[in-house]
């Protein structure tokens, strides 16, 4: 990261009422980076970005742009641009007066005006658009609208606070390519506000996950994905198998965890701190990481018996009874269904791909993650 981040967030607190919705925030995003902010409704994300924007006043902290406090400066001082889950378009206005509006009250010429609004719907990819109005677009077209607006200011930081959230499947899909084509011709520095994995791991090259005001984790998406830190990321974040257990043996490069009567070996590598043997832990295993076999192969091959088949297009999910728990597997479609409901199996649960986290506090009485 270079020496002054884009933007900078020091200790944020913000309460409201006797909610504390943000708890001593730390953040730091680099300039061209696109960031998410990705957590559940109530974790604190959408107040953190209109913390950025200035529409909100933090209780203590401090916040930088390009190195200099802005913490002091209304919204339209911080040359940001934004984006919102309401399109907020004016119904009134054409497309062109639209993407026009904020430049209009910059008192940017005419020519300038419509030079800059034509160059923002062509990297919206809408050319020959400027005349129609808001009620004559669809819903993805309408968002590219406010996109343009926001972009034809040329801010140094974009704002989008669930901007995708209102539009159906198929075209949240589309937008996501757009929205990081972008992202890649401009190299804006981004902040993206969604509670959608999905969003996340497709448009970010890093991600925040936030929990009750904090941030849980903050990595690529796939660290995210392949390492979650704590149970909350490994379940907000992905399918993923809990299985709980204790630490049996520590050995150079793995541990073997006794989980359900059963010996796993786990791999661990430098950038984990091993836990101690007699240790409670919960082992995460992806959904996806599950190999269904009908003989039992190598190690961390348990016996199962499948409970529920359910199809999901992509894939079919199996539900397997182990031990007096429930384990999850999820293979391609292409595959067909290769199972029935009560049918015997082994399920083979790979070592490189199992993640040993510390114990929850439901889990091991009072020992702390």
């Amino acid at each position: 990261m270079p020496q002054h981040p884009q933007v900078e967030l020091q200790g944020i607190e913000k309460t409201f009422g006797p909610v504390h919705v943000l708890s001593g925030l730390d953040l730091s995003v680099a300039e061209g980076e696109f960031l998410s902010l990705l957590g559940p409704s109530g974790c604190g994300k959408s107040t953190c970005l209109n913390i950025v924007a200035g529409f909100l006043r933090p209780d203590a902290g401090e916040i930088r742009l390009a190195g200099a406090s802005v913490v002091n400066l209304p919204p339209h001082r911080r040359s940001l641009g934004m984006v919102f889950q309401r399109y907020t378009l004016f119904p009134h206005m054409s497309v062109f007066d639209n993407v026009a509006f904020g430049l209009r009250l910059r008192k940017v010429s005419a020519s300038e005006v419509r030079h800059r609004v034509e160059a923002a719907l062509d990297l919206v990819r809408l050319p020959g658009m400027a005349k129609r109005y808001p009620n004559e677009m669809s819903g993805g077209q309408q968002q590219r609208i406010a996109l343009a607006r926001a972009l034809v200011l040329e801010p140094k930081v974009l704002l989008l606070d669930e901007p995708l959230s209102n539009l159906d499947a198929k075209l949240r899909r589309e937008m996501q390519v757009e929205l990081r084509r972008i992202h890649e011709e401009l190299g804006t520095t981004t902040i993206y506000v969604t509670h959608d994995q999905e969003e996340a791991l497709v448009l970010s090259d890093r991600i925040a996950v936030m929990h009750h005001g904090l941030i849980a984790q903050i990595d690529t998406p796939r660290v995210i994905y392949d390492t979650p830190r704590t149970r909350f990321v490994a379940e907000f974040v992905g399918e993923s198998n809990f299985l709980e257990g204790k630490v049996v043996e520590r050995a150079p490069g793995s541990i073997r965890v006794r989980a359900q009567g059963v010996d796993l070996h786990v791999r661990v590598d430098g950038s984990w701190r091993v836990p101690e043997v007699g240790a409670q832990v919960e082992v995460v295993l992806r959904e996806e990481k599950v190999r269904l076999v009908r003989q039992a192969n190598g190690p961390n091959t348990v016996s199962a018996r499948i409970e529920r088949v359910v199809y999901h297009g992509v894939s079919w999910r199996y539900f397997l009874g182990f031990g007096d728990t429930q384990i999850r597997a999820s293979v391609p479609a292409s595959a067909g269904q290769l199972y029935q409901p009560g049918e015997a199996v082994f399920a083979v649960l790979p070592p490189e791909d199992l993640i040993v986290l510390e114990a929850s506090p439901s889990v091991a009485g009072h020992h702390e993650r």
